[in-house]
């Protein structure tokens, strides 16, 4: 799948916003609701009931149109895309980046364009797509597949439910669309992943660290960090496969003594995470607008934008590595939340495997299930993140030449109230000297941490 940028459509909405051509019904509503709005003060506390309201009229409009064709279906849809557009503007102009009134509000359109895409049949996919106004992900098959209006309503609903975790009707429009899919356990694309964090890159550090009391960065800091106080020692290279923002970073960048790598697939998370410095970003506030351009104290030495999968140590450590001639390797590789949105694990296992060396570490965590909810050893689950078991995460590592070191049941976040099953793992990268390993096994007396019997 191919993105269109916002700020392309957004040039396109002004380009076209002279045309002379007669008011849809649906461009109409959207009229009467952007002029509702923009009449109230910001500081009212019904600021956002016209866009509510806007939103109920063009469900109804929608469900109304089956009947009078194709081109006021889509007309509808295009209106949807249009108001999301200004909503999205409107957070990036205003200050304040916290408002639950207007991110519910966000949440109902995305929400809303994730059910209308979800109804189109093919041909209407294809004539959507074809409008060069939309906002459709293109897809990499064909353009007549109805699969990309599917794609792109799952993409939607997942959106709707990162803004809000409380969306009953994006919930339950998503558990729908999944139970469709005959590959549902498949991991889903580079440029679907990218598409859904540059959805929200701007608001995700607030929204997981405050939101959903997001957990993980501080948990894999204070392992890291309990890990060197016992081996008396500090990491060399550090990758943070995942990186996002940089949270991460902020908790590990003082354990390495080398280089620190993020790589992420999503550009406008990386372009968050650049900013990052040890005062400033990576959940803590950002950097005044004078601070922006100093090249003191940065928290990564390089950020690579690519697939996880496609990992070499050519394309992430070597080029920023001085001397060649020490095949240099990654000392600790990091994943904080990101085999999620994996779900077999062969493939990104053995890739960190062969950016490591004999002693290396891995520290990632995953969502938990059992082995009896989830046969294969992952599965789907109806936030659209996968949950692995115990049992599968340990066998597949070990199968790629790891040796479990630490295990742990943790909480990473809440949603929707209730405490996210996850679990952490340390695997160390076995040498042929089995005995010498087991010699050097970390051991951590807290009764937080425990190691695994081997």
């Amino acid at each position: 799948m191919k993105k269109i940028p916002l700020l392309a459509v957004f040039f396109c909405l002004v380009a076209t916003n002279g045309e002379d051509k007669e008011r849809s019904k649906a461009k109409a509503l959207y009229d009467e609701g952007l002029f509702e709005h923009r009449k109230m003060p910001r500081t009212s506390s019904s600021r956002w009931k016209p866009w509510e309201n806007l939103a109920t009229s063009l469900l109804q409009l929608f469900q109304n149109s089956d009947s009078s064709g194709e081109s006021d279906r889509l007309e509808v849809i295009e209106t949807i895309e249009d108001s999301i557009l200004d909503l999205e503007r409107e957070i990036l102009r205003s200050n304040s980046r916290s408002d639950s009134v207007r991110d519910r509000v966000l949440s109902l359109f995305y929400c809303l364009y994730g059910q209308t895409l979800m109804t189109l049949s093919v041909s209407e996919c294809y004539s959507l797509a074809q409008r060069p106004r939309s906002l459709l992900i293109k897809t990499s098959g064909s353009s007549k597949d109805q699969a990309q209006c599917q794609d792109n309503a799952e993409n939607a609903l997942r959106n709707a439910l990162t803004i809000d975790a409380t969306n009953a009707a994006a919930q339950e429009s998503l558990s729908t669309l999944l139970q469709r899919q005959v590959n549902v356990h498949e991991r889903k694309s580079t440029e679907f992943v990218s598409e859904l964090f540059d959805s929200f890159a701007d608001t995700f550090d607030n929204k997981l660290l405050n939101n959903l009391q997001y957990k993980v960065p501080s948990i894999i800091g204070d392992l890291a960090s309990k890990v060197l106080d016992t081996e008396k020692r500090s990491f060399h290279h550090v990758l943070d496969a995942g990186c996002g923002t940089g949270l991460v970073a902020r908790h590990i960048h003082t354990l390495s003594d080398g280089l620190m790598i993020g790589i992420d697939a999503s550009a406008k998370m990386l372009d968050i995470a650049k900013k990052c410095t040890k005062s400033y970003g990576c959940g803590l506030p950002p950097p005044p607008q004078a601070a922006e351009n100093s090249q003191d104290n940065f928290l990564y030495q390089a950020l690579l934008e690519m697939d996880l999968e496609q990992m070499t140590l050519e394309n992430t450590l070597r080029p920023f590595v001085q001397n060649h001639e020490q095949q240099e390797t990654f000392d600790l590789i990091i994943a904080a939340d990101v085999l999620v949105y994996f779900g077999e694990l062969e493939t990104i296992l053995d890739t960190f495997s062969k950016l490591s060396s004999t002693g290396s570490s891995l520290i990632f965590s995953c969502e938990r299930t059992t082995q009896d909810q989830a046969p294969l050893g992952y599965r789907l689950q109806e936030s659209g993140r996968f949950a692995h078991s115990k049992g599968y995460v340990i066998d597949t590592a070990t199968s790629k030449g790891y040796k479990i070191s630490f295990y742990e049941e943790i909480i990473p976040r809440m949603e929707k109230g209730e405490e996210v099953r996850g679990h952490l793992f340390m695997f160390v990268l076995k040498s042929e000297d089995l005995n010498k390993m087991e010699e050097n096994k970390i051991m951590i007396k807290e009764q937080k941490f425990f190691p695994v019997e081997l």
